[in-house]
């Protein structure tokens, strides 16, 4: 039994079709001349029988243009490219096509030898037929949009540069959403009506064991935390003038010093005052936040 080898990329690429540039003969859609190759019978009895016997040698324009045919194909391939959508070709799942500067995915025959017929993509259906049942956008099927199922799992949460959800997706603006329409979801969230609000959090990973997360052994998914800051601690040591000694940080400012009784000199009456202002060192605002940039978060439906 013969082994199964793993492909290796090929050494000699094509730099043109062989015979791009000689005289061929592409091989007709039915049978021809005697002893002439053709698609449907490639080469003719003839051509296998000894001259002596009444044989016919093959035709050397025939397999230039065989040739050709094949290797154009291969030298298009490997440059990368696709092969555009036709009428006159039958397609079936997971055939990928190019159309009206688009990237298209089979999802049901169709075309001349099918029962559906020619379906052209993204066309507007005979007697209002749906032609989304043969062709979805190759992006809304990896994404999942258009109810293409798609390789993404509803519930997957993205953020863009988007002011309203894409295809597929819902904005986490916790905003209601039809349970009945989006059963996957509704089931995933156990909420049938709302959506989680996500403007203006920041996400922060899932942790069960508490690895990182102090409190991850006690939060659910979704479930959010308040704002929060390490504790700030600072001392000051003075002098008997009650002069300013030393604190690291430069966060603190001698607001006023009080002599008792008017003296110049340091008893036990005398008191100061002193400032702590972090804004003196970092950035302040009427929040806790990271450097950050606005995106819109959105979770997939379907």
């Amino acid at each position: 039994m013969a082994e199964y080898k793993m492909p290796k990329y090929p050494v000699h690429l094509f730099k043109m079709p062989i015979a791009d540039d000689g005289d061929k003969t592409i091989p007709p859609d039915e049978a021809s001349d005697a002893g002439r190759a053709s698609l449907p019978e490639g080469f003719p009895q003839e051509t296998q029988l000894p001259l002596t016997a009444g044989g016919v040698a093959p035709n050397r324009l025939d397999f230039q243009g065989m040739f050709y045919m094949l290797s154009a194909f291969a030298f298009w391939q490997q440059s990368g490219g696709m092969f555009k959508y036709n009428k006159e070709l039958n397609y079936t799942t997971p055939a990928v096509v190019y159309h009206e500067n688009e990237l298209w995915w089979c999802e049901k025959d169709n075309g001349p030898a099918t029962e559906a017929g020619p379906q052209e993509p993204g066309a507007e259906g005979q007697e209002g037929e749906d032609v989304s049942q043969y062709w979805t956008p190759l992006f809304s099927k990896i994404s999942g949009g258009n109810n293409g199922g798609g390789l993404v799992p509803v519930g997957t949460v993205i953020c863009g540069w988007w002011q309203e959800a894409p295809d597929g997706y819902l904005a986490l603006d916790g905003g209601d959403f039809d349970a009945t329409k989006y059963p996957k979801l509704a089931a995933l969230l156990n909420n049938p009506q709302t959506l989680p609000d996500l403007r203006g959090y920041f996400i922060r990973g899932y942790d069960p064991n508490g690895v990182t997360d102090p409190n991850g052994k006690t939060r659910a998914l979704g479930s959010k935390q308040t704002d929060a800051i390490r504790n700030i601690t600072a001392h000051w040591i003075c002098d008997s003038e009650l002069r300013t000694g030393s604190c690291e940080g430069s966060i603190y400012y001698i607001r006023s010093i009080s002599r008792s009784n008017g003296a110049s000199n340091h008893s036990s009456a005398d008191s100061g005052e002193w400032g702590f202002d972090a804004s003196r060192v970092v950035p302040t605002a009427a929040e806790n936040r990271p450097v950050n940039v606005c995106l819109l978060y959105c979770i997939k439906h379907d």
